[in-house]
């Protein structure tokens, strides 16, 4: 997420953006200031976050069941 500061146009925020990596299995973000010269002072902070990716995943299946509609049928 990027935003500029009231009154400067010279300062762009930097807030857990993304950072293009080599390996898929990592993600690395950044936070920190870009100026408008195309300079960035950051942190960068990575990791593989698995158990991150399995909670939100599951959350994802969990929800895509429910709108096709299908619904677990019970024998009478």
């Amino acid at each position: 997420m990027r935003f500029k500061l009231p009154f400067n146009n010279r300062v762009t925020v930097r807030a857990f953006e993304r950072v293009k990596t080599v390996d898929p299995q990592y993600d690395i973000v950044d936070v920190g200031i870009e100026y408008a010269t195309g300079r960035i002072d950051s942190i960068a902070v990575g990791g593989s976050f698995s158990t991150l990716k399995g909670w939100c995943s599951a959350d994802d299946e969990g929800t895509s069941k429910d709108s096709k509609g299908d619904t677990p049928t019970t024998k009478d």
